[in-house]
């Protein structure tokens, strides 16, 4: 700083007030100097270049511009505000240059600041708005919560009945049936979604509740509208949404084996056609199978025994529960010890 230094009207300088880094600026009064001790109590007006204030200040606060100007030139990217430091310094250097007038500061002020104010021009093109950005929500763990809810499906949750549960349900009834009305991919709208289908997958609801609530015909239309969306997000829901479905669908198959209360059956359990859990029933006869093959049993008769000896434990347990897998591994014991002759001997003797 330079204290005791004598600026004038119209002088292109640095000036430093608190809380602000030195801005550079136009000396447009100077105090009177006949009724001051020194040099040092002059006090100057000063007008910040690209800001609509001015100051009074003391020469200490002033430092004359080209002498400080190297310093000030190294400020870019040191921090975020310098970046209209940096545009002031710019014009303040044209001033120092010549290239503009210090007279003209008023309107160069003006300009400068409808420059500052102006909203920054935003590029859209179609890709920009087929992809909104991903809600906070956490859509892989949405869909790991709806594959752990599919194979854990207890008698205690298809009993469960609740008023409270019917309210829920008609409650994301309402949402999710606006949303398919005028499908949008906005932020806040697939965000809400997501939520809507994480509190349905978490909700507890029997069959019953089911099989006359209208809510599975809303997000099968949900998921049908999202897969023909652009944005990849609404696609990865309508997965989701479909998975929901399943989940809703085997509770209801479940629901349909004799417990009390469970609404209308759609296969008698005596129907051999009907299977409650098809990916069990595979991975058995798959089992089955490989055992038999290594037993020196063809491939194709494998098979045939396979579906012959599952068929044969569903009778035993149609649902398809612990007893179901309890017998199979007794079952599956015995055929360890079961080869193609003796097979064959017991058969003839049948």
């Amino acid at each position: 700083m330079t204290e005791g230094m004598v600026y004038e009207e119209d002088q292109l300088v640095w000036a430093k007030i608190r809380g602000y880094p030195w801005w550079p600026g136009v000396i447009s009064k100077v105090g009177k100097t006949s009724q001051l001790r020194s040099n040092e109590d002059i006090q100057y007006t000063i007008n910040f270049i690209g800001e609509n204030t001015h100051a009074s200040l003391p020469s200490k606060y002033i430092n004359e511009f080209d002498t400080y100007y190297t310093q000030h030139s190294k400020l870019k990217g040191r921090a975020p505000g310098n970046k209209w430091l940096l545009t002031c310094i710019g014009i303040a250097k044209q001033l120092y240059d010549g290239i503009l007038n210090v007279s003209n500061l008023s309107s160069i002020n003006e300009a400068l600041i409808k420059k500052k104010h102006r909203p920054k021009e935003v590029i859209l093109n179609a890709d920009a708005l087929a992809q909104p950005k991903e809600p906070n929500f956490k859509l892989e763990q949405l869909k790991r919560l709806i594959e752990e809810k599919i194979h854990k499906i207890s008698e205690l949750q298809i009993k469960t009945k609740s008023r409270k549960t019917t309210n829920i349900l008609a409650r994301h009834e309402k949402l999710l049936s606006e949303f398919t009305e005028e499908i949008s991919d906005e932020k806040d709208k697939v965000t809400e979604i997501c939520e809507s289908l994480y509190e349905l997958i978490e909700l507890d609801i029997n069959a019953k509740l089911l099989a006359k609530n209208p809510i599975k015909k809303i997000v099968k239309l949900l998921a049908n509208l999202c897969q023909k969306s652009n944005c990849d997000v609404l696609k990865e829901l309508a997965e989701v949404a479909l998975r929901l479905r399943e989940y809703w669908k085997k509770i209801r198959e479940q629901g349909s084996l004799g417990l009390e209360g469970c609404g209308k059956v759609f296969k008698p359990v005596s129907d051999d056609s009907y299977i409650a859990d098809k990916c069990l029933r595979r991975r058995v006869c798959c089992k089955i199978a490989k055992v038999l093959e290594n037993n020196k049993f063809t491939i194709e008769k494998a098979q045939e025994l396979a579906l012959s000896i599952e068929k044969n434990l569903r009778t035993k347990d149609p649902s398809m529960s612990s007893k179901y897998r309890y017998y199979f591994r007794i079952m599956i014991r015995d055929i360890k010890n079961i080869s193609p002759v003796a097979y064959e001997a017991a058969t003839e003797v049948n």
